[in-house]
C-alpha cells in the first residue's frame, strides 16, 4: 500500500481534516458477494439502517475501506452478515461499542481479512524426510474460535466441477443464553462462499484465531467443552495469527510438530494445484505430487516408475542398482507384484 493511497480520504483531504468516522478495512480487492456489515444500537435490538445507508467505499492499493460518518453518533455494535440459502441471513458479532476514530496512515483500527482455509499435506517419511505442501482444505467442517467462543462453523463442500465453497451454520439459532451450543444436528444454511471473512485487527490490536478441521460435525457437548477449556482448545486447534506474513513453513520442508502460531499468508504463496479428491489421494504415498500435478500425468508416470523398479527387482543388474530413495508408489507396486504372482501361479497350474 502506498503512503498516498493510505492517507487519501473520501473528501480528498488529509486524515486530520476528515473528522471522526467508523472505518473498517477489508484486505484485498474485488470481493465476491456473501458478506456485508450491519450496524445495531448497543442492545442489538434495533438495526441502524439510516446510518448504514451513509456508508461509502474507498478503494486503496491493497484493500477496500468501508467508511461511515460518525459525528455525534453514540457507540454501536457492528455485525458481519452472511448470505443464506435458507432462512434469514446469518449474523456474527464483529465490533462491540464501536465509535468514530481517526484514520490511520497504514492499516486501519479495524481490519477484516478474507481467507481460504489451507492445510499441510505430506505422505510417507523416507530417510527422515517428509516434504509437506500447503493445499486447500478437503470437504468437512471448519471451526473458528474467537474470544473463547465458537465464532463460525462452516461446511467445506466441493461441487461436481471441483469448485470449493464454504457454507455457514447459523450458530445463534443453536446457542443458549450462557453461550453453550444445544445438543443435536445443526443445519448448514449459509450460501456458498468463495472466501471467509475473519477479524484480523480489532480496536487497534492484531488478534489470533483458533481454527480446527473435522471430517464430520462436532456435537454440541464437544464445542462446549472446548469453549470452557482454553488449553484443550489450543491443543485441538491451530492458532492462526491474523497478521499477514510469509508462510511459517517453506514448501517441501519436513513438517515439524509445533504449537506456535501459524500466520495468515497471501494466497499467491500457494503452488498451483488441482481440486482435492480424498479417495484418489489416499491411494498415493505422496498425495501432494498428485495434487500439484496440473497435467494429470502423475498416475500414469507413477505406474511406469513402479513397473521399472519391479522389473529391476525381478532381474537385478549390478550396474543398475536400486537405491534406497527410489521408492515407487506402493499401491502401484503392489499391483505389479500381484500381477507377477498370478503369472507364476498360472505357470504352476500348467505344469
Amino acid at each position: 500500500m502506498s503512503e498516498n493511497s493510505a492517507k487519501q480520504s473520501t473528501a480528498g483531504c488529509s486524515p486530520a481534516c476528515e473528522g471522526k468516522s467508523l472505518i473498517i478495512e477489508v484486505m484485498g480487492k474485488e470481493h465476491p458477494e456473501g458478506h456485508s456489515f450491519r450496524i445495531y444500537e448497543e442492545t442489538d435490538s434495533e438495526l441502524q439502517e439510516g446510518l448504514e445507508s451513509r456508508m461509502v467505499k474507498e478503494d486503496l492499493e491493497e484493500s477496500v475501506l468501508h467508511i461511515w460518518p460518525w459525528q455525534s453518533q453514540p457507540n454501536r455494535n457492528i455485525w458481519l452478515e452472511i448470505a443464506a440459502e435458507e432462512g434469514d441471513p446469518i449474523r456474527v458479532p464483529f465490533l462491540q461499542d464501536a465509535t468514530g476514530i481517526d484514520r490511520e496512515e497504514e492499516r486501519q483500527h479495524h481490519v477484516i481479512l478474507p481467507v481460504i482455509p489451507t492445510t499441510l499435506i505430506s505422505g510417507v517419511t523416507l530417510k527422515g524426510r517428509n516434504p509437506a505442501h500447503y493445499v486447500m482444505s478437503r470437504p468437512g467442517f471448519i471451526y473458528l474460535f474467537h474470544e473463547g467462543k465458537l465464532w463460525r462453523e462452516l461446511e467445506v463442500r466441493m461441487d461436481d466441477k471441483g469448485v470449493t465453497r464454504y457454507h455457514d451454520v447459523a450458530l445463534d439459532d443453536y446457542r443458549e443464553t450462557n453461550g453453550d451450543i444445544k445438543p443435536g444436528y445443526r443445519a448448514v444454511t449459509g450460501a456458498g462462499l468463495a472466501e471467509i471473512w475473519l477479524p484480523a485487527r480489532v480496536d487497534g490490536k492484531w488478534i489470533n484465531i483458533h481454527a480446527a478441521f473435522s471430517e464430520s460435525q462436532w456435537p454440541g457437548a464437544r464445542v462446549n467443552y472446548l469453549q470452557r477449556k482454553p488449553f484443550v482448545r489450543m491443543d485441538r486447534c491451530n492458532t492462526i495469527s491474523m497478521v499477514l506474513a510469509e508462510p511459517t513453513h517453506d514448501e517441501g520442508d519436513t513438517v515439524n510438530v509445533s504449537r506456535r502460531a501459524r500466520n495468515a499468508f497471501l494466497a499467491s504463496c500457494l503452488a498451483p494445484q488441482r481440486s482435492r479428491n480424498p479417495l484418489v489421494e489416499s491411494q498415493f504415498d505422496r498425495p501432494e505430487k498428485y495434487l500439484l500435478d496440473l497435467t494429470g500425468d502423475y498416475t500414469a508416470l507413477s505406474e511406469q516408475a513402479a513397473i521399472q523398479v519391479h522389473q529391476r527387482q525381478e532381474a537385478p543388474d549390478p550396474e543398475d542398482p536400486i537405491y534406497e530413495d527410489e521408492r515407487p508408489e506402493m499401491t502401484v507396486l503392489a499391483k505389479c507384484l500381484h500381477r507377477t504372482l498370478r503369472e507364476v501361479e498360472a505357470v504352476g497350474d500348467e505344469t
